[in-house]
C-alpha cells in the first residue's frame, strides 16, 4: 500500500469502527497520527530502527498524507 492509500485506510478505519468520530476528519486524523507514532515507537524499540530507515521514511510519508486529507 502506498503512503496515500495507507493514510486513507487508517482514517477510514476509525470512521468505520465509530472510534474518534466527530463528523469531520480532524479527530480521525489525530487518531491516525497517534497510530503512526505508536508503530514508529514500537518498531524502534523492537528493531532499533534509526531515523531515515525505509520504515521511518514510509511512516513520515503516511503522516504527510494524513495531514493532506
Amino acid at each position: 500500500m502506498n503512503p496515500k492509500e495507507k493514510a486513507r485506510h487508517l482514517v477510514d478505519k476509525f470512521i468505520e469502527e465509530g472510534i474518534c468520530f466527530v463528523g469531520d476528519y480532524s479527530m480521525e486524523k489525530s487518531c491516525a497520527m497517534v497510530v503512526i507514532e505508536e508503530v514508529r515507537n514500537f518498531h524502534e524499540s523492537l528493531f532499533y530502527v534509526t531515523k531515515g530507515s525505509l520504515l521511518d521514511q514510509y511512516l513520515d510519508k503516511v503522516k504527510i498524507e494524513i495531514e493532506n486529507l
